[in-house]
């Protein structure tokens, strides 16, 4: 074989991919960015197909940590390994996917009909913990700064945590929400996005394929009628992060309200980033670590998966029927009536929702932090 026209064998270190797998393995693993590169399709089936032969591997590995059943990835990924399947005929055996979903048989079962409905070769799928085993690591380091300053039963200065980065459709629709509903008095909000009316222009596509009703319209309106406002900023810090900032707004405020990356059930070109599945990610396990009750918007039964994992939620608390809600623009209007809600309370009525929740937030902050620290993988039966 030509080595000159082979990838270079530093790509293919991967260290993370190499201690999931265990010991009695010898795999060969691509980087997390393995599809931002220079290299045709051709040149990086043969270098793996090279590698593997060379070193002698058994599992050629394909990690996706970071955003469920990420469409660009499997795509690309099923390219590669038809040719390396059909050309170089490595068995679909020696492949293996890691994903970031739960770990929990609708997510195994919509693989399974991305791999149909798009005639993917289907591989053996194995979920990760990547953003709680994250999440773990941060408390354990973060330890003094977490336990030092418990949240408090004191009156709060506004009842919502709402962080955000990027503008996504469905965000852009809850903070138009929050404006129509007179909502944002009670809300700490963030939005990191530097043009969010372009970004708003682009969520139109919710109305065209019929996934949100013409009440987008007016939230458009809402957001751009504020339009001056954005970007909001409520801390110096990228809202990926963890700091005593933010722990400041934590104590400022009885609930985070959370959204994850994807909400709606449909893949649209590059606007939702996943396949319809449901996974969690960093955003999700800040109000653990902060131990604060949270109202969590994304995909159907979020919460029950996120139940099976070990973790409570706040039901009676805070009405969670939304999270059963298969329908996107009803499990929406769902959350923010909670939000409007809860904005009502008394005084009275919020120091006896934190004596009723304090113990389960102490709950999950325990099962995160007792979890053990390091990533764990799971291979659902196929």
């Amino acid at each position: 074989m030509d080595n000159q026209e082979i990838i270079p064998e530093s790509f293919f270190i991967d260290t993370t991919s190499v201690n999931l797998l265990g010991p009695n393995y010898n795999p060969l693993c691509l980087p997390l960015a393995f599809a931002n590169h220079n290299y045709t399709k051709q040149v990086m089936a043969k270098s793996i197909f090279f590698y593997f032969l060379k070193n002698k591997h058994d599992k050629i590995v394909f990690p996706q940590f970071v955003e469920g059943l990420n469409a660009s990835a499997l795509f690309y990924i099923d390219d590669i390994v038809k040719i390396l399947h059909h050309t170089y005929k490595i068995p679909l055996d020696k492949f293996v996917y890691f994903t970031s979903c739960f770990p929990v048989e609708s997510n195994l079962k919509a693989y399974k009909k991305i791999v149909n409905d798009y005639n993917l070769l289907e591989l053996p799928i194995y979920f990760t913990n990547c953003y709680e085993y994250f999440a773990i690591v941060d408390a354990i380091k973060n330890i003094e700064l977490i336990n030092g300053k418990t949240l408090s039963y004191e009156t709060k200065e506004r009842p919502f945590l709402f962080l955000n980065g990027q503008a996504r459709a469905h965000r852009i629709i809850m903070i138009g929400e929050i404006f129509a509903r007179n909502i944002h008095p009670f809300t700490f909000l963030s939005c990191y996005d530097n043009d969010i009316m372009e970004q708003a222009r682009s969520a139109r596509w919710v109305v065209d394929k019929q996934v949100f009703g013409p009440r987008f319209f007016r939230l458009f309106y809402e957001i751009e009628t504020r339009k001056e406002i954005f970007p909001l900023k409520l801390t110096g810090n990228n809202v990926h992060d963890y700091s005593l900032e933010d722990h400041d707004l934590y104590k400022k405020s009885y609930i985070s309200i959370v959204s994850e990356t994807d909400f709606f059930q449909i893949h649209y070109q590059n606007k939702t980033v996943s396949f319809n599945c449901t996974y969690p990610t960093e955003k999700t396990f800040r109000p653990i670590k902060a131990r604060h009750p949270f109202i969590i918007a994304s995909r159907p039964h979020f919460l029950k998966h996120l139940r099976s994992q070990g973790y409570k939620t706040f039901h009676p608390h805070i009405n969670e029927y939304y999270d059963d809600l298969d329908n996107d623009e009803q499990r929406m209007t769902a959350i923010v009536s909670e939000m409007e809600r809860l904005s009502k309370y008394s005084d009275e009525e919020w120091a006896s929702f934190l004596y009723h929740t304090n113990h389960i937030c102490q709950h999950n902050f325990e099962t995160l932090i007792l979890k053990e620290p390091h990533m764990n993988i799971k291979q659902l039966v196929q």
